[in-house]
């Protein structure tokens, strides 16, 4: 099954002729699209374009598909309409707790695209060390890193995988070069730190890939970090969910098998609250969308 989403790329291509031009009306990035439409391509089990040095032109398959995409489309934004007047009768609070880099990085744009759906849900956005008691109604939904989900009561969605590795900044790769595998990293600046939840994840990783390796400096939350590792001062590891696709950023190799599972969950009594329930979807698809942009999902 394809995923209805690459639809858009599909005839944002097919009007514009190039991925370079799509992305552009698309506000995406052209790698993304590109991706995006093979992606497609590979579901449908058809080749779409035939990609020439002038452009992207339709291929046979593609101009036949052509019609019904549009249909799609314009049923979508139908749809779209229709929901978009149901929305606007949704309000109150909605209580969401994530740690802090989910709460300063990834979030932000989430609750952007959540606002144009629902303005008027407020969202209070909660992003403690310690982990909040759901079914005590200390928040309503929870962003949760974990292979293994705790508590009683819960409704939760799998979002994706999100898997770490080591990257280091644009400005660091010039002065000092890219670690190209872990026994590279003798020879580089490592930032270590994260705080209660991270931190230990680090320094186990570390021992087990680089035995040895001392750690230059030390932060205690994974944003100082990451602040630090877009400043240029070393090599970090990071989770994909927030480096993956930073234009200041470069991934020294491919993710480990060190990860942890994206979770959004909240307590079964949310079932019958259509604000919360509502937030819960939106910042859920949002989370794969933005994942599938990135490239990590």
């Amino acid at each position: 099954m394809f995923d209805w989403n690459d639809l858009k790329y599909f005839l944002a291509v097919a009007d514009e002729g190039s991925t370079l031009k799509a992305a552009k009306l698309l506000r995406a990035n052209q790698t993304t699209v590109a991706r995006r439409i093979s992606a497609l391509e590979r579901a449908l089990g058809q080749s779409l374009f035939e990609r020439r040095r002038s452009g992207y032109t339709l291929s046979d398959a593609g101009g036949r598909l052509l019609t019904q995409a549009r249909n799609v489309a314009a049923a979508a934004d139908a749809l779209q309409l229709a929901a978009d007047a149901s929305n606007r009768s949704l309000s109150g609070i909605v209580r969401v707790t994530c740690n802090e880099l989910t709460a300063e990085i990834t979030l932000p744009p989430v609750l952007a695209k959540l606002r144009e759906s629902y303005p008027d849900i407020r969202v209070e956005v909660d992003q403690s060390q310690g982990m909040r008691d759901l079914a005590k109604g200390e928040a309503d939904i929870a962003l949760r890193f974990t292979n293994k989900l705790k508590g009683d009561a819960l409704i939760a969605r799998r979002l994706f995988e999100d898997k770490w590795t080591i990257y280091c900044s644009r400005e660091y790769a010039e002065r000092h070069g890219i670690p190209k595998r872990p026994k590279d990293l003798v020879a580089h600046r490592i930032i270590g730190g994260g705080g209660s939840f991270a931190g230990p994840i680090i320094e186990k990783w570390f021992s087990s890939m680089a035995p040895g390796v001392e750690f230059d400096t030390r932060f205690d939350t994974l944003t100082s970090m990451l602040s630090a590792l877009k400043a240029g001062v070393g090599v970090a590891a990071m989770p994909s969910a927030v480096a993956q696709g930073d234009p200041d950023l470069i991934q020294c190799w491919e993710p480990e098998d060190v990860g942890y599972t994206f979770w959004i969950v909240a307590h079964e009594r949310s079932r019958d609250v259509p604000h919360v329930r509502a937030v819960m979807k939106s910042i859920g698809d949002l989370m794969i969308e933005r994942a599938k942009e990135r490239g990590y999902y």
